[in-house]
């Protein structure tokens, strides 16, 4: 084999490493997109989740009067004129 074989053959054994070392970090790149499409399939579960409970608690703040009644008073620190009231001291009174 001449010169001129073994410069075709260094440069096929070239080319051919060189799409091997391309080949290898594609794969690596499939992997860390299949890896962050799990995490977003369950970053959407919950935000699924997440919204489902927020339709949920909506629909009881404008259907169920006691949850509206809670609600109210909780926001507006609403008492009945039966109930007692006790302050208690915060920890920067003490």
């Amino acid at each position: 084999m001449g010169s001129l074989g073994w410069l075709i053959v260094v440069f096929v054994g070239l080319l051919l490493l060189t799409v091997a070392l391309a080949g290898a970090r594609s794969y690596q790149d499939l992997e860390r997109a299949r890896a962050r499409a799990v995490d977003l399939g369950h970053q959407i579960r919950l935000a699924r989740s997440e919204i489902e409970e927020l339709r949920s608690q909506a629909e009881r703040l404008e259907t169920d009067p006691e949850t509206i009644e809670r609600a109210i008073r909780a926001e507006l620190g609403l008492v009945r004129p039966s109930e007692i009231v006790l302050v208690l001291p915060s920890s920067d009174d003490r």
